[in-house]
């Protein structure tokens, strides 16, 4: 682990509290720097998602202590902030549109290019987002970094209407974090991102006191090139059973999260290779071990990063627009609700770290910093409350005891997706009404003489 040293003093004061609202406001600018743009696909001047956060990213490398600052004191341009003002904590909606008169726009509102489409050759509402995912990239290598380059490099434009998820580690630099989402911007219209475990290993000297701090530079960093870190609607003009017009919704959600020891490995004792794992973090004693800033284990840190994802899906996805149809339409007095279709027709979530014991056959010497069942527990409960769990006769729904010998069954009209990552093990099953889904890069030494995995479309599957 390159950071165990030198293992600098390290003093934080900061509580809980004020860590993570620290933490969620990276997310919140994030959040923001998307929401004057990406309204039903609307035009807007939005230029400073690229020029005002490139600045904030200069100085978050600069300087941590800008970073924090940004928290409580932060100076923007004042176009920017008349947008902050009217787009507080409102949903980012991206419509994918099909009709003649109307256009792809880009992150930062831009015309880009004009659909058309044929009605006589095609049905309507033919024209869908396609979801592709990823993780554990690992860009520090030199062979996958080789490998994204050439995945990407000879892409003239994103290719409208794909949507990339990328479940966490891309690398620990963030400069080549930034420099791999780069790449797949150049590819893919949308890139959703979430920070896996290697990206928040800190030195614990100069601009990154310590992982949280380095979680909101890498923040910033992603937001400044136009890739989400937040919950996200699309929506697409498509057809219902009696053939009707009906706009559906497509739900993007990442799931923060860390491991807890008891995921699988129970109460016995870590092993060797679990008990320096993740050393390279540091922690601040509110959310970690007080008498040891570079212990990765406590259950408290699965709590902090699982109350950010969530501070992040009540904030920036209302229930409104997350809820079954008939308790949308139970609910008709909201007036904050939005109508952006009455179905939700997939719930894509993503994060880095197990959530099923079930989904982890590795070796059990690291069974302790592999996944989180409580992460499980709020995936599965954001499916229902969506409505969103395949019912008897949709498709094959395997038991768990199916997860060796079988894969997933293209034939099922499952609605649910789970991406995750970390464990570098492929993974394509059906359980208990959601598929879950990880198709990691992974280390050279993991693929052999084989070609990294490319990512796959999820959806539709």
């Amino acid at each position: 682990m390159p950071y165990l040293k030198p293992n600098v003093p390290y003093e934080d004061n900061r509580t809980r509290e004020e860590v993570l609202e620290y933490a969620f406001s990276a997310l919140k600018r994030n959040h923001d720097a998307f929401s004057s743009s990406s309204s039903l696909g609307k035009s807007s001047s939005s230029s400073f998602v690229e020029e005002q956060q490139q600045q904030r990213l200069t100085d978050n490398v600069n300087c941590v202590a800008s970073s924090r600052n940004a928290n409580n004191a932060t100076t923007l341009h004042h176009h920017q902030h008349h947008h902050h003002n009217n787009n507080n904590n409102k949903a980012n909606v991206v419509a994918l549109r099909t009709n003649d008169d109307e256009y792809y726009y880009t992150n930062g509102g831009e015309k880009q290019q004009q659909f058309r489409q044929n009605d006589d050759s095609q049905e309507e509402g033919s024209r869908y987002w396609r979801i592709f995912a990823t993780s554990d990239v690992h860009a520090d290598m030199k062979a996958n970094k080789d490998w994204v380059v050439r995945f990407c490099q000879n892409c003239t434009h994103p290719e409208p209407g794909t949507v990339l998820l990328v479940a966490g580690d891309v690398a620990t630099d963030v400069q080549k974090v930034i420099d791999a989402l780069k790449l797949f911007k150049m590819r893919y219209q949308e890139v959703f991102y979430c920070v896996g475990n290697h990206e928040l290993w800190s030195p614990g000297r100069g601009e990154m006191g310590d992982s949280v701090d380095k979680f909101v530079v890498i923040m910033d960093a992603v937001t400044s090139i136009g890739v989400r870190c937040t919950p996200t609607v699309f929506t697409h003009q498509g057809v219902n059973e009696l053939g009707m017009r009906q706009t559906k919704r497509i739900l993007v959600v990442p799931m923060l999260s860390w491991y807890t020891e008891t995921f699988k490995g129970g109460t016995r004792p870590f092993t060797q290779m679990e008990v320096h794992f993740d050393g390279a973090c540091i922690w601040p004693p509110a959310i970690g071990d007080p008498k040891d800033k570079r212990n990765s284990h406590p259950a408290t840190l699965d709590e902090f990063w699982r109350r950010l994802g969530k501070m992040s899906l009540e904030s920036f996805l209302p229930k409104s627009l997350r809820v079954s149809n008939t308790a949308r339409n139970n609910n008709e007095d909201d007036v904050n609700a939005v109508d952006c279709g009455n179905e939700v027709a997939f719930l894509a979530t993503f994060g880095h770290f197990v959530p099923l014991p079930d989904l982890f056959n590795g070796t059990p010497f690291i069974e302790k910093v592999v996944g989180s069942e409580s992460l499980g527990e709020d995936i599965l409960a954001l499916r229902d409350e969506c409505d969103c769990k395949s019912t008897p006769g949709s498709g094959r729904s395997s038991p768990a005891t199916r997860f060796k010998k079988g894969r997933f069954d293209y034939n099922s009209t499952v609605k649910h997706i789970h991406v995750f990552g970390h464990s570098h093990l492929n993974v394509d099953v059906e359980l208990d009404g959601s598929r879950w889904y990880q198709r990691a890069v992974g280390y050279p030494t993991d693929r052999g003489p084989m070609p990294p995995e490319m990512p796959r479309q999820i959806y539709p599957a």
